[in-house]
């Protein structure tokens, strides 16, 4: 075989693959040099509106804020269920009010080290179906990765309430 002869036939089968060389590299080596995140955070999945208090933070600590609720509501006096997120082993546990209550918190957006965690949804339609899929994603550094958490009663109840400052 003369290269010479099929050079625009070489080329022209080269340029897709390194196309595709180039789109995989550019999707996969920048998550090869981002830096671990270190930031554990907090959230609640329960749906505030069943329970006669609520959480938020305030100034870098949770408080409890109780709702005006009439004696014969059916709100519950339980405690709402607040989770802290481990980014070493990527897994939660649930803590206590007291718990979360001693730390520190940055309710920020995003991390001191530049992670966001982002919800991602996926919905299909006729005549994929009609499910409504949500997952949650650590973004930042120009990678991410999703992350798995608790959700209370099989509805999307997550909310952020703030990362955890080491003190």
């Amino acid at each position: 075989m003369d290269i010479r002869k099929n050079s625009t036939l070489i080329i022209g089968l080269l340029i897709p693959v390194l196309m595709i060389v180039f789109v995989a590299g550019s999707i996969y080596i920048p998550g090869l040099f981002a830096p671990a995140p270190t930031y554990n955070f907090l959230y609640t999945s329960s749906n505030d509106y069943n329970y006669n208090w609520t959480v938020e933070v305030r100034g870098d600590k949770l408080v409890r804020l109780n709702r005006d609720a009439p004696k014969d509501s059916n709100l519950l006096d339980a405690e709402p269920a607040i989770y802290l997120f481990d980014v070493a082993t990527r897994k939660s546990r649930i803590i206590t009010l007291a718990e979360a209550q001693k730390l520190k918190l940055n309710p920020n957006a995003e991390s001191p080290d530049g992670y966001q965690v982002n919800q991602s949804s996926n919905g299909g339609g006729f005549p994929f179906g009609f499910n409504n899929e949500s997952r949650l994603y650590m973004r930042g550094h120009s990678t991410s990765f999703r992350i798995d958490v608790n959700i209370d009663n099989g509805y999307w109840n997550f909310r952020f309430l703030g990362w955890v400052i080491p003190q």
